[in-house]
């Protein structure tokens, strides 16, 4: 069983909401993680939204828990194979 709390995922949403929102308005807001995908934090618990920005689309490629192997996160954003 995880341990979350009742509501957590709807407040998971919330954020990644927010988080969009910002980027419609600022898209070149968050720092270039590895080219062509940059990285926002968001939320409080060391979470990375990485995207691209393809011509007038963002594209979100990834949100994962920043803890870790950073290798996992370069292989699924095809950095590694």
């Amino acid at each position: 069983m995880e341990d979350h709390s009742d509501g957590a995922g709807d407040h998971f949403i919330v954020v990644v909401d927010s988080a969009l929102e910002l980027l419609r308005s600022f898209p070149e807001m968050a720092p270039m993680y590895a080219h062509p995908f940059r990285r926002l934090l968001i939320g409080k618990r060391g979470i990375g939204l990485f995207y691209a920005i393809e011509g007038r689309r963002i594209v979100v490629h990834a949100i994962t828990f920043l803890s870790g192997d950073s290798s996992q996160i370069q292989r699924r954003l095809g950095l590694w194979s």
